[in-house]
């Protein structure tokens, strides 16, 4: 007598082996799409962190009172920061010279347009001479100050908002806040 495998029997092995690659299948997506959506999360981490990093590193060179910070919208929070950096030659009587770009009186101001995050060169009058665009995506970017004028702390609160563009009702963000020690005086 031959031994062989009967109708049942092989319905019933590939009933089992669809089933497993069914679950290894939806493992392997599920998988996929939480790679996808924590690239997008490390993505928002990156910008706001570079961000808040290139405010940072200009805002530890200025001093107390070379800041201001400036509610440009009426909503009762700072959203632009305007400051001077002293600048790397000295006057004739040997005091700091302060200003942006290596021009005395100019100032540099972080702002945001729109979902932009603008780096912006300012003359004597407040007039734009030049601007970079830092970052986009920014959802929301907002400035305080505390213990000034002795030990000046400015907080800076950036968010970060993208929607993913595979499932458009998504929405990721991400809100950040670093502390910057102003250390001139």
């Amino acid at each position: 007598m031959k031994k062989s495998f009967t109708l049942v029997e092989m319905m019933m092995a590939v009933s089992i082996f669809t089933v497993v690659m069914g679950m290894v299948f939806t493992t392997l997506k599920l998988n996929d799409i939480y790679r996808y959506n924590v690239g997008i999360q490390m993505g928002l981490y990156r910008q706001n962190k570079r961000a808040q990093d290139t405010i940072g590193r200009e805002l530890r060179l200025s001093a107390p009172d070379k800041f201001s910070l400036i509610d440009s919208d009426g909503d009762s929070a700072f959203d632009t920061i305007r400051f001077q950096i002293p600048l790397p030659t000295l006057d004739d009587e040997y005091n700091i010279r302060w200003g942006a770009d290596n021009t005395e009186g100019y100032y540099i101001q972080y702002k945001l347009d729109n979902t932009y995050l603008k780096r912006q060169i300012l003359d004597s009058g407040f007039s734009w001479v030049s601007e970079r665009i830092i970052g986009a995506d920014f959802d929301n970017l907002e400035f305080s100050s505390s213990g000034c004028p002795d030990n000046c702390i400015i907080n800076i609160t950036t968010r970060v908002l993208k929607k993913n563009p595979s499932d458009l009702w998504r929405e990721f963000s991400l809100e950040v806040t670093s502390y910057v020690y102003v250390r001139n005086r």
